[in-house]
Formats: structure tokens, C-alpha cells, sequence
């Protein structure tokens, strides 16, 4: 595990203006390998991996001050991780079951000034309700969800800034940000209508949309209008990020 990775540790705590205690870190040091090869052999993805591995570790900083013998502390953890990767497997269902699946990599993300402010959205304890309820659906990672719900509740501060007490680089929250937001997107039009006017607002929007092609429009009408969960086409997930980003961008919805 490379030092950045391991330094991040550092910062668990950082919103509650907590330092972590060097008995801690030394000890969570010697676990982080193992904990994190057996994150990335139960999840899909390295981006889950890597923030399963995060959850492990604030458990286990939570918990740290309340062991008895240290020599427990290795058993202990990998308990923590199991816990929570069942959780993990419970939300990975659910996201199976209820949510358009989506794939993780970013087909295209446009340079990113990330010493400029970051963007905000109008209605932004709205917009934090729809991210919560994305993480919880799985249509979101948590660590998108995180960078998303910071920019939220910290109006006009840089990227650089919203990263620090995450524990994240300023870059790497530009980047989640931009995978978030299609997603949650998505998640809006296909999950939460009645909140925007319900499917005939939807519908209306979509008809005065400008400069959709073929496939984003019928990808739009099967998943969004008919609520067809099994549409597969090729290359259906991009055509549905880009339908739902102009049909929100009519509605407002930014």
C-alpha cells in the first residue's frame, strides 16, 4: 500500500477535528495490507474496495480506545471487516435488484481547475436528501456520496478545500463529482419523480429536450418512462447518463 493511502489514515477523523493517536495508526498500519486485499477480493471494484477499506478503519478507530490487550487488535479488525463487508454484499443486492446499474469508470471527464470554487447546486439540503437516498440504493459509491454531500454543505469553498478534512486530494473529489452526478441523475428521474413533478413532468421535459440522438431517446422511454429494468443495448448506460443530464438540465435541476 503506498504512503499516500496510508497517510490518509491520519485523517479519519478530521471533520470532528480528531487526531488520530500514534498507538492507533501503528497498529492499523500493520493490518492495512491484509485488510485491504481482502476488501478488493470481495468487492467488484477498487473504488469500493478502497472505501470499504475506509469504513474498516473507522470502525476500528472508534473501537480502538475500549481494547483491553492490543494483541487482539489484528482478530478484531478482520471481524470489523467481515461485518462490513456483509453490508457491503446486502447493498450490492439491493443494487441489483432496485437500481439501473451503472458502470463505475468514467467514459469522459472534462479537466477539472480544482483550486476553483467547487459548483453548487439551488435547494442544497433537497439535493443532500436525493444524494443519501442514492448511496443507500447503491446507485452511488460512498465515497462519491461524501465528496457530493461536503460540496453541499460548504457553498463557494475550492475543491482543495472540500478534499482536506476527507482526507482526499482536490483532484480526487473533482473526479467523484463527476462520476456522481450523472449518476444521481439517473437515480432522480428514475426513483424520485413524484419529487419533480412525476412521470408527466418527466415526459414534458423530455419531448422539449434538443439534441438527444435515436438511442438516448430510446433508451430514455424504455428505462425513465416505461420503466423497462431489463433494456440492454450497447452502450445503453452512457446514452442514459446523457438523456437524464438534458432532460434534468430542462427541468432545472442543478
Amino acid at each position: 500500500m503506498n504512503e499516500e493511502t496510508l497517510a490518509c489514515t491520519r485523517t479519519i477523523g478530521a471533520k470532528g477535528g480528531i487526531s488520530i493517536s500514534d498507538d492507533f495508526f501503528r497498529a492499523w498500519s500493520e493490518m492495512l495490507t491484509s485488510v485491504t486485499r481482502y476488501c478488493r477480493h470481495v468487492t467488484d471494484n477498487s473504488a469500493d474496495a478502497d472505501d470499504l477499506v475506509q469504513v474498516v478503519a473507522l470502525r476500528a478507530w472508534r473501537g480502538f480506545h475500549s481494547l483491553r490487550n492490543p494483541e487482539v487488535f489484528p482478530a478484531w479488525v478482520m471481524k470489523i471487516a467481515e461485518r462490513e463487508t456483509t453490508r457491503y454484499r446486502g447493498k450490492q443486492a439491493k443494487r441489483r435488484e432496485n437500481e439501473v446499474p451503472l458502470p463505475e469508470e468514467v467514459d469522459e471527464i472534462m479537466p477539472l481547475d480544482h483550486s476553483e470554487p467547487a459548483p453548487t447546486f439551488a435547494d442544497g439540503s433537497w439535493w443532500s436528501e436525493v444524494v443519501s437516498d442514492a448511496e443507500e440504493r447503491g446507485a452511488v459509491s460512498p465515497a462519491e456520496s461524501q465528496v457530493v454531500l461536503a460540496r453541499l454543505a460548504a457553498d463557494g469553498v475550492t475543491w482543495d478545500e472540500i478534499g482536506l478534512p476527507l482526507g482526499l486530494t482536490g483532484a480526487a473529489c473533482a473526479v467523484l463529482h463527476s462520476r456522481a452526478v450523472p449518476k444521481i441523475r439517473v437515480h432522480l428521474l428514475c426513483h424520485r419523480a413524484d419529487d419533480i413533478g412525476g412521470l408527466e413532468a418527466i415526459e414534458a421535459a423530455y419531448l422539449e429536450a434538443e439534441g438527444l440522438s435515436p438511442a438516448e431517446r430510446d433508451v430514455f422511454e424504455a428505462i425513465v418512462l416505461r420503466r423497462a429494468p431489463t433494456y440492454r443495448r450497447r452502450g445503453w448506460h452512457v446514452a442514459l447518463r446523457r438523456a437524464c443530464t438534458v432532460v434534468a438540465e430542462r427541468m432545472d435541476l442543478s
